[in-house]
């Protein structure tokens, strides 16, 4: 069927990407997570009416003679309520159904279930995963962590964990238990060996590569085009830099991660 319109939805490596491949088809991805809003409302085909429905298949209008291109539209929306209030044509207080109080009604429920206002402790300040996922953890989390069992202070300690453990940043102010799930929502498991082990190679897919190659393009890309001060001037907030997108940021530093961490040893 070379003339059945084609749109391919994709997500797994978490960028912000649209490629067309012909006339008759196009492919969306809308980053990572909830960061876009980008699936098929927001990306549309101007599909040709037919004159009978006798000539209409699978979108392919038989009785044409060549095949015309298909208009496509699309456009990444950042997702937040005043976006969705925007685009819904509703205000602040006609845009709330009965379902989404409901929905609202039913999570504070659960956090109340689940005490996440309990508060562990005070941050002193904010913990970003670009600038603290590797101090963090090395120079404050894990020297404690070795320490609260001493009955082998006298064996040199490795602690290795991964960094994609942290999810998400760590801001001034009261800690509490919604903030650590927010920032680690993984059950903690440790395992322990008492002598070293070899290294195992595991053949899995990682995706974090390209998402940050991706990132870097961009904050490269807007550095040569002299787009810092420009966007500096603009009071723009930090995001993704794309030429369509509904609200323009100006990209964020590009510090590139480690894959797993270690505690210091002595010499």
């Amino acid at each position: 069927h070379p003339l059945t319109p084609i749109i391919i939805l994709g997500g797994h490596t978490h960028i912000r990407d649209c490629m067309q491949l012909d006339g008759r088809s196009m492919s969306l991805e809308s980053g990572r997570y909830m960061e876009t809003v980008g699936l098929p409302g927001w990306m549309s085909a101007d599909l040709p009416a037919p004159k009978t429905h006798s000539r209409r298949y699978n979108g392919e209008d038989r009785g044409s003679g060549d095949a015309k291109n298909i208009s496509f539209t699309r456009r990444y929306l950042d997702p937040n309520r005043v976006t969705y209030e925007y685009h819904t044509g509703q205000g602040n207080f006609s845009f709330d159904t009965p379902w989404g109080r409901s929905i609202t009604k039913g999570l504070e429920q659960l956090a109340k279930t689940f005490d996440l206002s309990f508060q562990f402790g005070t941050a002193p300040h904010d913990f970003t995963i670009n600038q603290w996922v590797v101090l963090g953890l090395t120079e404050v989390a894990m020297p404690i962590a070795l320490t609260v069992n001493n009955t082998r202070a006298s064996i040199p300690n490795i602690m290795i964990t991964n960094s994609g453990s942290l999810r998400f940043d760590i801001y001034a102010g009261p800690f509490t238990k919604n903030d650590q799930l927010t920032a680690s929502p993984f059950a903690d498991s440790f395992l322990r060996r008492d002598e070293a082990m070899e290294t195992e190679l595991w053949a899995r897919g990682y995706v974090g590569t390209r998402y940050r190659e991706w990132v870097e393009r961009m904050h490269n890309r807007d550095v040569e085009l002299g787009g810092e001060a420009r966007r500096a001037a603009g009071n723009l907030t930090l995001g993704y830099v794309a030429t369509d997108a509904h609200v323009f940021h100006r990209p964020a530093r590009v510090l590139e991660p480690v894959s797993t961490l270690s505690n210091k040893t002595e010499e």
